[in-house]
């Protein structure tokens, strides 16, 4: 035999006796900690490398009752913030769970050892907390009061002669029971510590305004109007109110029913058995429609002429048996502007522009 051979049979022979070698020691060594925690093994901030279950069992406890069980935590959305005390929602440490993780890395297997003592990474455990999920939902009802936002709806408006608009805002709103697994899940640490309350989580939920922009797209300028001038001694009163109740009002391009009762009644208005004032505006509303091109309306006209506008562009309203109304039937979107000013009674109606009617 050569004496390559030879040392290479030399070789592998130390090598083997090595490995059997550091084998028996792991094997010693797994007897010797296979209850003890691996080196390198933290709750929080508490190095349980060591320690045997008992042992490290009173060293956690002692930590959360003198360093963690006072202490408290942030619920955070934006700029808005609430403060809470463990105590105040009854915190309280699983001992048994905290252990079970702290102690998961022993058990005295090779592979274990061997990340115990030669891996250099920290086994960082959090603690396992038990809290009193009605009253940490009772303090997370109060931060959801904080936290409400009201949607606002889309808003538009004439101003001499132009269309305005304002866009919708949506609102948000809290899911408490959602926020409460997430704040579960956050103290487990048991330091000072924030949790963030985000929205793609699904626990701060947007709330969709009822009427958006997109509603009225199309809607651009002002397609018809007309104008009744209010007579002396008339008083303005009730005119103001009829025209506030159908002021703004939109009506979508589907086939869509307008009735001054209905939106009369909206506003808490008072339908008297014969208001000359109700009469004027909405014999102004009914004038403005014809000049749009609305076809299809229901209207009462007067027995006798009326002062402020022409025979046939007249209407009556009478109390809950008269009604005034009509059918958007011009295949587009319309919003009713009306106001009483400068002496006037002035009703316009708002629509797509000219240059854009199919």
């Amino acid at each position: 035999m050569s004496n390559m051979k030879k040392s290479i049979i030399i070789s592998v022979i130390i090598f083997a006796q090595a490995l059997l070698a550091v084998a028996a020691g792991f094997v010693v060594l797994s007897f010797k900690v296979s209850d003890r925690a691996l080196p390198k093994t933290f709750v929080s901030s508490i190095d349980l490398g060591g320690l045997s279950r008992e042992e490290a069992s009173l060293k956690v406890s002692k930590w959360f009752e003198s360093d963690v069980e006072n202490n408290e935590f942030i619920v955070k959305y934006k700029d808005e913030s609430m403060h809470v005390k463990l105590n105040e929602i009854d915190a309280k440490l699983d001992l048994k769970a905290t252990m079970d993780k702290a102690f998961k890395y022993g058990g005295g297997t090779l592979i274990s050892l061997a990340n115990g003592y030669f891996v250099p990474n920290k086994k960082g455990v959090t603690p396992e907390l038990t809290v009193n999920e009605s009253k940490l939902a009772q303090k997370l009802e109060l931060f959801s009061k904080r936290v409400y936002k009201e949607p606002k709806d889309a808003d538009v408006n004439l101003i001499e002669g132009e269309i305005v608009k304002i866009p919708e805002v949506d609102g948000i709103v809290l899911d408490v029971g959602k926020a409460v697994e997430k704040v579960k899940k956050g103290i487990s640490s048991g330091t000072n510590n924030t949790i963030d309350l985000e929205v793609n989580e699904g626990i701060v939920q947007k709330i969709s305004p009822k009427f958006k922009l997109e509603d009225i797209e199309d809607v651009e300028e002002i397609i018809a109007d007309f104008a009744t001038e209010i007579m002396p001694g008339q008083d303005p009163f009730y005119m103001r109110i009829a025209a506030k109740a159908m002021n703004k009002v939109i009506l979508p391009s589907v086939d869509t029913w307008f009735s001054f009762n209905h939106y009369l009644g909206e506003l808490n208005g008072i339908m008297y058995q014969n208001n000359e004032s109700y009469n004027q505006v909405v014999s102004t509303l009914n004038a403005a429609l014809i000049k749009a091109g609305v076809k299809s309306i229901k209207v009462t006209h007067n027995k006798a002429p009326v002062d402020y506008i022409e025979p046939g562009l007249d209407a009556v309203v009478f109390g809950k048996t008269t009604d005034y109304q009509f059918l958007n039937d011009l295949g587009q979107t319309i919003i009713i502007f009306a106001k009483v000013k400068d002496n006037q009674v002035v009703v316009s109606i708002a629509g797509k522009k000219k240059t854009n009617l199919k």
